[in-house]
Protein backbone atom coordinates (compact mmCIF):
# COMPACT_ATOMS: atom_id res chain seq x y z
CA UNK A 1 0.00 0.00 0.00
CA UNK A 2 1.35 3.41 -0.99
CA UNK A 3 1.97 5.71 1.96
CA UNK A 4 1.50 9.35 1.01
CA UNK A 5 2.77 12.46 2.75
CA UNK A 6 -0.03 14.53 4.29
CA UNK A 7 -0.13 18.27 4.96
CA UNK A 8 -2.73 19.31 7.55
CA UNK A 9 -3.48 23.03 7.27
CA UNK A 10 -4.93 24.57 10.45
CA UNK A 11 -5.99 28.23 10.30
CA UNK A 12 -6.54 29.52 13.82
CA UNK A 13 -7.82 32.66 15.49
CA UNK A 14 -9.09 33.20 19.01
CA UNK A 15 -8.62 29.65 20.29
CA UNK A 16 -5.94 28.16 22.54
CA UNK A 17 -6.75 24.86 24.25
CA UNK A 18 -8.69 23.56 21.25
CA UNK A 19 -5.63 23.90 19.01
CA UNK A 20 -3.59 21.64 21.25
CA UNK A 21 -6.44 19.17 21.62
CA UNK A 22 -6.47 18.87 17.83
CA UNK A 23 -2.71 18.38 17.71
CA UNK A 24 -2.99 15.72 20.41
CA UNK A 25 -5.44 13.86 18.17
CA UNK A 26 -2.92 13.99 15.33
CA UNK A 27 -0.23 12.44 17.55
CA UNK A 28 -2.56 9.46 18.09
CA UNK A 29 -2.86 8.59 14.40
CA UNK A 30 -2.32 4.98 13.38
CA UNK A 31 -0.58 6.44 10.32
CA UNK A 32 3.16 7.05 10.32
CA UNK A 33 3.53 10.52 11.87
CA UNK A 34 6.80 11.07 10.03
CA UNK A 35 4.65 11.35 6.88
CA UNK A 36 2.47 14.09 8.39
CA UNK A 37 3.19 17.80 8.61
CA UNK A 38 0.91 20.28 10.36
CA UNK A 39 0.87 23.87 9.15
CA UNK A 40 -0.55 26.11 11.89
CA UNK A 41 -1.50 29.43 10.28
CA UNK A 42 -1.80 31.74 13.27
CA UNK A 43 -3.87 34.93 12.92
CA UNK A 44 -3.88 35.74 16.66
CA UNK A 45 -2.98 39.12 18.08
CA UNK A 46 -3.30 38.33 21.79
CA UNK A 47 -3.00 34.54 22.04
CA UNK A 48 0.52 33.09 21.97
CA UNK A 49 0.69 29.53 20.65
CA UNK A 50 4.45 29.36 20.12
CA UNK A 51 5.43 27.98 23.53
CA UNK A 52 2.70 25.34 23.51
CA UNK A 53 3.67 24.16 20.04
CA UNK A 54 7.20 23.40 21.25
CA UNK A 55 5.98 20.43 23.32
CA UNK A 56 5.31 18.55 20.09
CA UNK A 57 8.94 18.70 19.00
CA UNK A 58 9.99 15.16 18.14
CA UNK A 59 6.39 13.97 17.86
CA UNK A 60 4.98 16.12 15.07
CA UNK A 61 6.44 18.13 12.23
CA UNK A 62 4.76 21.48 12.92
CA UNK A 63 5.29 24.59 10.83
CA UNK A 64 4.06 27.73 12.57
CA UNK A 65 3.16 30.73 10.40
CA UNK A 66 2.26 34.06 12.00
CA UNK A 67 0.16 36.18 9.63
CA UNK A 68 -1.14 39.71 10.04
CA UNK A 69 -3.86 39.53 7.40
CA UNK A 70 -7.13 38.34 8.92
CA UNK A 71 -9.27 35.96 6.88
CA UNK A 72 -9.65 32.21 6.74
CA UNK A 73 -9.22 32.05 2.96
CA UNK A 74 -5.93 33.93 3.18
CA UNK A 75 -4.76 31.68 6.01
CA UNK A 76 -5.61 28.55 4.04
CA UNK A 77 -3.73 29.89 1.02
CA UNK A 78 -0.64 30.46 3.17
CA UNK A 79 -0.89 26.80 4.13
CA UNK A 80 -1.39 25.60 0.56
CA UNK A 81 1.60 27.59 -0.70
CA UNK A 82 3.88 26.17 2.00
CA UNK A 83 2.64 22.58 2.08
CA UNK A 84 5.02 19.85 0.94
CA UNK A 85 2.70 16.84 1.27
CA UNK A 86 1.11 14.87 -1.55
CA UNK A 87 -2.31 15.22 0.09
CA UNK A 88 -3.63 18.48 1.55
CA UNK A 89 -6.37 18.70 4.15
CA UNK A 90 -7.93 21.58 6.09
CA UNK A 91 -8.79 21.21 9.76
CA UNK A 92 -10.76 23.57 11.98
CA UNK A 93 -8.90 24.62 15.10
CA UNK A 94 -11.68 23.10 17.24
CA UNK A 95 -11.96 19.81 15.36
CA UNK A 96 -10.33 16.48 16.18
CA UNK A 97 -9.18 13.49 14.16
CA UNK A 98 -9.95 9.92 15.06
CA UNK A 99 -6.89 7.63 15.22
CA UNK A 100 -7.72 6.16 11.79
CA UNK A 101 -8.60 9.40 9.99
CA UNK A 102 -5.38 9.82 7.99
CA UNK A 103 -5.07 6.07 7.41
CA UNK A 104 -8.58 6.00 5.96
CA UNK A 105 -7.88 8.96 3.68
CA UNK A 106 -4.70 7.35 2.38
CA UNK A 107 -6.58 4.11 1.69
CA UNK A 108 -9.27 6.01 -0.24
CA UNK A 109 -6.65 7.42 -2.59
CA UNK A 110 -5.05 3.99 -2.95
CA UNK A 111 -8.29 2.26 -3.91
CA UNK A 112 -9.57 5.15 -6.07
CA UNK A 113 -6.53 6.57 -7.90
CA UNK A 114 -8.69 8.51 -10.40
CA UNK A 115 -10.25 10.63 -7.63
CA UNK A 116 -8.63 14.01 -6.97
CA UNK A 117 -10.57 15.11 -3.90
CA UNK A 118 -12.44 13.29 -1.15
CA UNK A 119 -14.85 14.71 1.40
CA UNK A 120 -15.51 12.70 4.53
CA UNK A 121 -18.11 13.12 7.26
CA UNK A 122 -18.32 14.68 10.71
CA UNK A 123 -19.25 11.94 13.13
CA UNK A 124 -19.49 11.34 16.88
CA UNK A 125 -18.22 7.81 17.42
CA UNK A 126 -19.01 7.85 21.14
CA UNK A 127 -22.70 8.49 20.43
CA UNK A 128 -22.72 6.72 17.05
CA UNK A 129 -24.38 9.65 15.34
CA UNK A 130 -23.82 12.07 12.50
CA UNK A 131 -22.89 15.66 13.26
CA UNK A 132 -23.76 18.77 11.24
CA UNK A 133 -25.46 16.78 8.47
CA UNK A 134 -27.23 13.48 7.93
CA UNK A 135 -24.32 11.90 6.10
CA UNK A 136 -24.92 9.13 3.59
CA UNK A 137 -23.60 5.63 4.22
CA UNK A 138 -22.37 5.17 0.65
CA UNK A 139 -19.96 7.00 -1.63
CA UNK A 140 -21.30 9.80 -3.85
CA UNK A 141 -19.76 11.50 -6.87
CA UNK A 142 -20.14 15.20 -6.12
CA UNK A 143 -21.62 17.52 -8.74
CA UNK A 144 -23.02 21.04 -8.74
CA UNK A 145 -26.48 19.57 -8.25
CA UNK A 146 -25.80 17.41 -5.18
CA UNK A 147 -22.96 19.06 -3.27
CA UNK A 148 -25.23 20.54 -0.58
CA UNK A 149 -25.34 17.47 1.66
CA UNK A 150 -22.11 15.79 0.59
CA UNK A 151 -19.23 18.07 1.54
CA UNK A 152 -17.67 19.82 4.49
CA UNK A 153 -14.38 21.71 4.46
CA UNK A 154 -12.85 20.10 7.56
CA UNK A 155 -13.08 16.64 6.00
CA UNK A 156 -11.62 17.60 2.62
CA UNK A 157 -8.57 15.65 1.45
CA UNK A 158 -7.13 16.53 -1.94
CA UNK A 159 -4.17 15.77 -4.17
CA UNK A 160 -4.72 19.05 -6.06
CA UNK A 161 -1.85 21.44 -5.33
CA UNK A 162 -2.58 24.41 -7.59
CA UNK A 163 -6.05 25.25 -6.32
CA UNK A 164 -6.43 28.28 -4.07
CA UNK A 165 -9.14 29.90 -2.00
CA UNK A 166 -10.79 33.10 -3.20
CA UNK A 167 -9.88 35.63 -0.52
CA UNK A 168 -13.03 37.64 -1.15
CA UNK A 169 -14.94 34.96 0.75
CA UNK A 170 -14.88 33.38 4.19
CA UNK A 171 -14.58 34.52 7.80
CA UNK A 172 -12.87 37.90 7.93
CA UNK A 173 -14.47 39.21 4.71
CA UNK A 174 -17.68 41.08 3.96
CA UNK A 175 -19.38 37.82 3.00
CA UNK A 176 -18.26 35.85 6.05
CA UNK A 177 -18.66 32.48 4.36
CA UNK A 178 -18.22 30.73 1.05
CA UNK A 179 -14.53 30.05 0.59
CA UNK A 180 -14.98 26.31 1.07
CA UNK A 181 -17.87 26.05 -1.42
CA UNK A 182 -15.99 28.16 -3.95
CA UNK A 183 -12.97 25.86 -3.54
CA UNK A 184 -15.13 22.83 -4.32
CA UNK A 185 -16.80 24.53 -7.29
CA UNK A 186 -13.41 25.55 -8.69
CA UNK A 187 -12.41 21.88 -8.61
CA UNK A 188 -15.59 20.87 -10.42
CA UNK A 189 -15.13 23.65 -13.00
CA UNK A 190 -11.67 22.25 -13.73
CA UNK A 191 -13.15 18.77 -14.25
CA UNK A 192 -11.50 17.19 -11.22
CA UNK A 193 -13.04 14.03 -9.81
CA UNK A 194 -14.59 14.78 -6.42
CA UNK A 195 -16.29 12.23 -4.16
CA UNK A 196 -17.91 12.04 -0.76
CA UNK A 197 -16.96 8.94 1.22
CA UNK A 198 -18.27 7.76 4.61
CA UNK A 199 -14.96 5.97 5.23
CA UNK A 200 -13.25 9.17 6.40
CA UNK A 201 -14.59 10.67 9.61
CA UNK A 202 -13.56 13.56 11.84
CA UNK A 203 -15.08 15.15 14.94
CA UNK A 204 -16.32 18.71 15.39
CA UNK A 205 -18.67 20.30 17.92
CA UNK A 206 -22.27 20.22 16.75
CA UNK A 207 -23.32 23.38 14.94
CA UNK A 208 -26.93 24.52 14.84
CA UNK A 209 -28.24 27.11 12.39
CA UNK A 210 -30.91 27.91 14.98
CA UNK A 211 -28.21 29.46 17.18
CA UNK A 212 -26.99 31.82 14.46
CA UNK A 213 -27.55 35.53 14.96
CA UNK A 214 -29.74 37.28 12.42
CA UNK A 215 -26.72 39.23 11.23
CA UNK A 216 -24.85 36.00 10.55
CA UNK A 217 -27.86 34.49 8.76
CA UNK A 218 -27.92 37.50 6.43
CA UNK A 219 -24.21 37.55 5.69
CA UNK A 220 -24.00 33.80 5.19
CA UNK A 221 -26.90 34.03 2.75
CA UNK A 222 -25.21 36.96 1.03
CA UNK A 223 -22.07 34.88 0.63
CA UNK A 224 -24.04 32.03 -0.92
CA UNK A 225 -25.67 34.41 -3.40
CA UNK A 226 -22.26 35.80 -4.36
CA UNK A 227 -20.88 32.30 -4.90
CA UNK A 228 -23.82 31.51 -7.18
CA UNK A 229 -23.04 34.66 -9.18
CA UNK A 230 -19.33 33.87 -9.45
CA UNK A 231 -20.08 30.36 -10.75
CA UNK A 232 -23.14 31.43 -12.69
CA UNK A 233 -24.55 28.95 -15.12
CA UNK A 234 -27.60 26.74 -15.04
CA UNK A 235 -26.61 24.52 -12.04
CA UNK A 236 -25.87 27.38 -9.64
CA UNK A 237 -28.74 29.53 -10.89
CA UNK A 238 -31.04 26.57 -10.27
CA UNK A 239 -29.61 26.08 -6.79
CA UNK A 240 -30.12 29.75 -6.01
CA UNK A 241 -33.71 29.67 -7.25
CA UNK A 242 -34.57 26.56 -5.25
CA UNK A 243 -32.95 27.72 -2.01
CA UNK A 244 -34.38 31.24 -2.31
CA UNK A 245 -37.85 29.88 -3.02
CA UNK A 246 -37.61 27.66 0.04
CA UNK A 247 -36.67 30.61 2.24
CA UNK A 248 -39.47 32.75 0.78
CA UNK A 249 -42.13 30.07 1.22
CA UNK A 250 -40.91 29.37 4.77
CA UNK A 251 -41.14 33.07 5.54
CA UNK A 252 -44.75 33.19 4.34
CA UNK A 253 -45.66 30.06 6.30
CA UNK A 254 -44.16 31.43 9.51
CA UNK A 255 -45.85 34.79 8.94
CA UNK A 256 -49.38 33.40 8.53
CA UNK A 257 -48.89 31.27 11.65
CA UNK A 258 -47.81 34.39 13.61
CA UNK A 259 -44.21 33.21 14.09
CA UNK A 260 -42.88 36.61 13.18
CA UNK A 261 -39.35 36.18 14.51
CA UNK A 262 -38.85 33.01 12.46
CA UNK A 263 -40.43 34.71 9.45
CA UNK A 264 -37.96 37.59 9.72
CA UNK A 265 -35.03 35.18 9.89
CA UNK A 266 -36.24 33.50 6.69
CA UNK A 267 -36.66 36.90 5.08
CA UNK A 268 -33.02 37.72 5.86
CA UNK A 269 -31.93 34.37 4.39
CA UNK A 270 -33.88 35.17 1.23
CA UNK A 271 -32.83 38.81 0.94
CA UNK A 272 -29.18 38.01 1.62
CA UNK A 273 -29.08 35.53 -1.25
CA UNK A 274 -30.54 38.01 -3.70
CA UNK A 275 -28.32 40.85 -2.48
CA UNK A 276 -25.18 38.73 -2.75
CA UNK A 277 -26.05 37.59 -6.26
CA UNK A 278 -26.81 41.09 -7.51
CA UNK A 279 -23.86 42.94 -6.00
CA UNK A 280 -21.03 40.45 -6.65
CA UNK A 281 -18.66 41.55 -9.38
Amino acid sequence: MKKRRFSIIVPTYGRFEEVFEFLDSVTRQTYDNSLIEVLVVDQNDKIDLAEGLKKYDGDLNIKHFKVTVKGIAHAKNVGVKNATGEILTFADDDSKYYPETIEAANECFNTNPAVDMFYGKVFDRSANRNLIRNWKQHAVKITKFNYHHNYIAIACFTSIKLLFFDERFGVGTKYGVGEELDYLLQALDKQYEVYYTPLIDVWHPQVSVHLMTKEKVYYYAKGYGAICRKHRGFPMLWNLMVSSSFQLLSMLLFFITFRFNAAYTRYLAFAGRIKGYIEFK
